[in-house]
């Protein structure tokens, strides 16, 4: 089965996925990537999908292997398993380092979101205040998005997103200069997210979640209305940011 969005052709390997109004559970999926625009970089990229076995993770210093150029990251630590269950280490500053992500987290944030297709996003803090976020689901799935907010980016205005879930053990690494949502695809899902900086509502901003600039493909039946809260309902298009945040001169990429 082809589903087209955005451009992009997804080759399933399963028959159910949202535009068929069916479960995306343990979905996987291949990516034909593409332009609308003529830009080199594609409106978006997914890589999604769940591992039936803990060993099949990947060890966090062997994830990228030499590239470290995307300034989002996919990360999944490896689960060690016996018939008790498994074991993993989710963070840890040498090995984090070795992934070219150096900073430091000083607040961890966890959410319940009851009902499914809770949305959350999208959420920034301005500088001097900017947070890097770790962010990764420990009960249910969602998925999870990026939005590269850089001014003077070759791919801004640009997202990426990959589903994130108890089961799979993912991590998404989104740094500072990228605006931050998701949303739930369970009942009673909950997230937990590290932060590199303490919530400052001085610097608190967002983007509006559908903004048809961006277009976010959020993995949702057709016509439906997500949950969403009083402020994100409400929030700026991208087009009436004025972004404070620089270019670094590396472009948002594939996740690998």
């Amino acid at each position: 089965m082809i589903c087209k969005a955005n451009d992009i052709e997804h080759r399933l390997t399963k028959p159910n996925h949202p535009c068929t109004n069916g479960p995306v559970k343990g979905m996987n999926r291949t990516i034909k990537e593409g332009s609308r625009d003529g830009n080199p970089y594609p409106r978006v990229f997914y890589r999604r999908g769940r591992h039936s076995r803990p060993e099949i993770a990947q060890p966090l210093s062997a994830i990228y292997g030499e590239d470290m150029s995307n300034p989002v990251r996919l990360i999944s630590p490896k689960r060690h398993g016996d018939a008790r269950g498994w074991f993993t280490e989710i963070y840890s500053v040498p090995a984090f380092e070795q992934l070219g992500i150096p900073c430091t987290f000083v607040q961890d944030n966890h959410s319940l979101s009851v009902p499914a297709f809770t949305l959350r996003g999208l959420h920034f803090q301005t500088p001097p205040r900017g947070q890097d976020k770790l962010v990764r689901c420990v009960r249910g799935r969602i998925f999870d998005v990026a939005v590269d907010i850089r001014r003077t980016s070759p791919t801004y205005g640009k997202w990426i997103g990959a589903e994130l879930s108890a089961e799979n053990g993912n991590q998404l690494f989104i740094p500072i200069g990228f605006a931050h949502g998701f949303v739930t695809l369970e009942d009673n899902c909950e997230v937990s997210y590290k932060c590199s900086d303490t919530y400052a509502p001085d610097s608190d901003g967002g983007i509006r979640w559908d903004d048809p600039a961006i277009g976010i493909d959020w993995p949702m039946p057709a016509g439906t209305v997500p949950e969403l809260s009083t402020k994100d309902a409400v929030q700026p298009l991208l087009a009436d940011f004025n972004s404070p945040f620089p270019y670094d001169g590396r472009p948002l990429a594939p996740l690998a």
